[in-house]
């Protein structure tokens, strides 16, 4: 018996008929063959049923020679459409590609059909409700002995939540980027089972290094400074043996040689046992905020020692200006009083004495507060003879009655200072030892620069043979505004 005619009416076009076959089965089917072959179809379609609704895919075909196109029942239902709905065909699903990726779409098919290029691509499609969801379509050709093309068939894949998910993690990921680059903040892992160091793009251009060079843990300690390695190997030996983690700020010296200053954050990763297999942290670059705090903490230095020499300067107002007004007030209180032009003319004297002793106290407040209130610190290089040449030759006149000795041996000849800072320390250090020289005593003054062996510093000495004050006691205090270690008198010539 011939079996032909009961296949051709039975055969189904889509998997969801297999229904009908099934009923052909419980009735009284007497062809054993036929029964077998219809059994061995239906678990076929089946398990390709299973698959299909497994991945949420549908199939299409399309015979060539004949123009027929087909679309499975899954596949309208991918689309939103019940089967029929629209027509099964490749110009009518081409026309629902999202406009962005048609030319992808079709491109990919071309190279399929002329080069034989795997076709496998990702688009958007719009459904019948309007949205548009994210499909992967595949296909595969059949060729006659000729090589002419005669079938198609293909499948479409919904991957809209795993589209969506990746999308995400991209964009995810571009903005993670985009922070530690402008933060410049990057993650880093070492693998303790082989000392293989892993670091993210931000750490690599941190250090000046290409991406992907790669490292082991000796390699990346060594970029930290000298000073810090040993900072650094001990935070790494406690998170191994202790379990501990650590945050601490360090210099380090890039592949191009630059100092910068950097924050590095580190913690040990715990297998189930407890044991340490790997240490995992984040790297930053701080060095901008870290010279900006550091200058911060500099500016806050010279502003309290600019405030307490403000201090100073009040008590020098207060009392030694006070000191000479009382003292010219009770001048012409006594002169008034005077009955003698001899007793007048010897108040009006000390008159003139006090008056030059005020005058000498102005000119000192008004270098003070000229040399203290300059907001240019700029340091030059300055020469030590030129500026104490030019200092001497203003006080020529009374060095020459005091009959001063200058030596001056300028072994180092310029230092790179305040200018207006090494003028205003020799001027004073000259103008105390003609002030407070020893009475009847021919004045001597010994000026000298030197460097200091041990700390390679220049040394400025300057000696004379005045009445001298307790260096010990005062040295700290040599240089404060307006201060006196001493009850000697000051002699005015």
């Amino acid at each position: 018996m011939s079996i032909k005619p009961h296949y051709q009416n039975l055969e189904t076009d889509s998997l969801d008929e297999i229904g009908s076959i099934r009923a052909v089965l419980d009735g009284e089917m007497k062809d054993a063959t036929l029964r077998e072959y219809l059994n061995d179809r239906i678990e076929s379609e089946e398990r390709l049923r299973f698959v299909l609704e497994g991945i949420n895919a549908g199939f299409w075909e399309w015979n060539v020679s004949s123009g027929e196109q087909f679309w499975s029942k899954s596949y309208y239902r991918l689309l939103g459409f019940e089967p029929n709905e629209i027509e099964s065909s490749y110009e009518s699903f081409a026309e629902r590609i999202h406009p962005n990726d048609r030319d992808e779409a079709a491109k990919s098919l071309e190279a399929y059909l002329r080069l034989n290029k795997p076709y496998r691509v990702e688009f958007r499609v719009k459904l019948k409700s309007g949205a548009y969801r994210w499909f992967e379509g595949s296909a595969k050709v059949f060729k006659d002995t000729k090589g002419a093309v005669v079938k198609m068939v293909g499948a479409l894949a919904d991957i809209h939540e795993r589209k969506l998910l990746e999308l995400n993690n991209v964009r995810s990921e571009f903005l993670m980027n985009e922070a530690g680059t402008i933060s410049k903040i990057g993650a880093w892992e070492v693998d303790l089972s082989n000392s293989r160091v892993t670091w993210s793009d931000q750490v690599y251009q941190i250090h000046e290094l290409p991406l992907g060079t790669e490292l082991d843990v000796e390699t990346a300690i060594n970029f930290y400074h000298p000073d810090y390695r040993d900072s650094i190997n001990k935070a790494i030996a406690n998170a191994i043996e202790k379990k501990q983690e650590w945050d601490f700020e360090y210099k380090l010296i890039t592949a191009k040689s630059r100092e910068i200053w950097v924050r590095a954050r580190g913690y040990p990763i715990l297998n189930l046992e407890g044991e340490v297999i790997a240490l995992r942290g984040v790297f930053q670059d701080i060095d901008e905020i870290k010279e900006k705090e550091l200058h911060l903490q500099t500016s806050l230095s010279l502003l309290q020692k600019q405030n307490n020499r403000l201090l100073d300067f009040a008590h020098i107002i207060s009392h030694n200006l006070r000191s000479h007004s009382s003292n010219i007030q009770s001048l012409v209180t006594l002169m008034s009083k005077s009955p003698t032009e001899k007793e007048r003319a010897f108040y009006l004297e000390q008159m003139g004495e006090v008056s030059v002793r005020l005058n000498e106290s102005m000119e000192y407040l008004n270098e003070v507060v000229r040399v203290q209130t300059r907001a240019d610190l700029t340091y030059k290089k300055v020469y030590f003879e030129k500026v104490f040449l030019s200092i001497s030759t203003r006080m020529e006149e009374a060095l020459m009655s005091t009959e001063a000795e200058l030596e001056t041996d300028f072994e180092v000849a310029y230092v790179n200072y305040v200018p207006d800072y090494l003028q205003s320390i020799l001027r004073n250090l000259l103008s105390n030892a003609i002030r407070f020289r020893q009475p009847n005593v021919p004045l001597e003054i010994s000026v000298k620069t030197s460097i200091n062996n041990k700390t390679g510093q220049t040394e400025l000495a300057f000696a004379d043979n005045g009445l001298g004050i307790d260096l010990e006691k005062y040295g700290a205090k040599l240089f404060g505004m307006y201060k006196t270690f001493h009850r000697h008198p000051v002699h005015v010539d």
